[in-house]
């Protein structure tokens, strides 16, 4: 069995690897100006949802609610997000007695330590997350074979999201599949279910090379992305023109 089957094989399907950061490509802004403290806050708190981090992200909502100087609009639009950010938290607090349970009866289960994990992590318990993952990476081994391949870039997000990027690097790396120029257009599951690896493990290492200031890296996987798949989402999108690369600008150009 070659690489690529072992690695189909080893998420199942693509509902299994769908990432839970789910986000429009659009700039998320309100319509009418709003004070610059408020589109901070509103910025950062989309970036803390798109990146899992629940308890951060109602944080700045609240805040971004209570902002002074708001009309209507830019207010109902917070609430709006701290509405759907409260919804998430709840449905990890729902989660996370049955992944207890799931880890006390199956305790040598990377995958199900894994859930419980990151289901902390969201619910910003970060101490108690941080225990869980030591007991992973303490396996690091185990992890190694193509069986696990859906938990690599996991791992790397748990690193990123705490501000260790070389090691983010390093786990999101291990996912050797990702796009290129001369990627074809998929046609079987099989190859959809590939390109949605390739996608996603070609934007964790933009954002990987991004924040280790690796940007002619960055800038190479942003062009393929455009090329492959069009538009880049706003996160990256948002993190690139910070590092002083102008995604929509490769993206219009690729257009003409």
């Amino acid at each position: 069995m070659d690489r690529r089957q072992l690695l189909t094989r080893s998420v199942g399907s693509l509902a299994a690897i769908a990432p839970k950061r789910v986000f429009s490509r659009a700039s998320p802004h309100a319509e009418r100006p709003a004070p610059r403290h408020f589109l901070t806050l509103w910025r950062e708190g989309h970036l803390a949802y798109y990146f899992s981090d629940h308890r951060r992200a109602r944080s700045l909502f609240e805040q971004a609610c209570t902002a002074a100087g708001l009309d209507s609009e830019p207010r109902a639009d917070a609430a709006e997000m701290l509405s759907r950010v409260r919804e998430a938290l709840e449905r990890d607090e729902k989660e996370l007695a049955p992944n207890r349970k799931e880890v006390e009866a199956d305790p040598t289960s990377l995958a199900k330590r894994l859930d419980l994990a990151d289901c902390l992590d969201r619910l910003g318990r970060y101490e108690e997350a941080q225990a869980e993952y030591a007991k992973i990476l303490l396996r690091a081994a185990e992890l190694t074979p193509s069986e696990n391949a859906a938990l690599w870039p996991r791992i790397g997000w748990h690193h990123y999201r705490h501000g260790r990027y070389a090691q983010a690097a390093e786990w999101f790396d291990r996912t050797p599949e990702t796009l290129s120029r001369c990627t074809g257009t998929p046609k079987t599951p099989e190859q959809l279910l590939l390109r949605h690896i390739e996608a996603e493990a070609t934007l964790n290492r933009l954002l990987a090379s991004v924040a280790l200031g690796r940007i002619s890296a960055a800038r190479v996987l942003a062009e393929v992305y455009v090329a492959q798949l069009g538009r880049l989402p706003w996160p990256h999108r948002l993190l690139l023109f910070r590092s002083g690369i102008d995604a929509d600008a490769l993206y219009a150009r690729h257009l003409d």
